[in-house]
């Protein structure tokens, strides 16, 4: 199920999307490939049936790569900001291991929390930015 055989949108699929999904088929969760059909949202979409939040998202970043090229989507973080459900963002097989543990302990966050925690680490000083362009917006400077 995590294979589709449509091809993305946008920026395309980091590099270890399908061996994530086929690693938690292997841990007995289903996976869909969202990312491979294009939907503007989260990589993964999980079932856990042994899980106490049995469904979930995760978001698949390249480890690889450097925190600045691991950054949020705008459109990632708005979904994120909006989802009240699980999600796990993964840069390796062992956060996505420690993920689908979480989810079967009932331990994984919100997409809000998760979205903000990954954030801080991979954006230092966004939240000083957003609030500054929020304040500087009600006084009028946003224009």
């Amino acid at each position: 199920m995590s294979r589709g055989r449509h091809r993305p949108t946008g920026g395309g699929l980091d590099a270890n999307h399908h061996e994530t999904a086929r690693a938690n088929e292997g841990d007995g969760v289903a996976t869909f490939s969202a990312a491979s059909y294009g939907v503007p949202c989260f990589d993964l979409v999980c079932f856990d049936p042994i899980a106490v939040q049995a469904s979930y998202l995760l978001e698949v970043k390249d480890g690889s790569k450097p925190a600045s090229r691991r950054r949020l989507t705008e459109s990632e973080w708005r979904f994120a900001a909006r989802w009240p459900g699980p999600l796990a963002i993964v840069c390796s097989e062992q956060e996505r291991r420690a993920a689908v543990e979480d989810a079967r302990r009932g331990r994984m966050r919100s997409a809000r929390e998760a979205a903000e925690s990954y954030r801080d680490a991979t954006e230092p000083g966004w939240r000083q930015r957003d609030v500054l362009k929020l304040a500087g917006a009600a006084l009028g400077g946003g224009r």
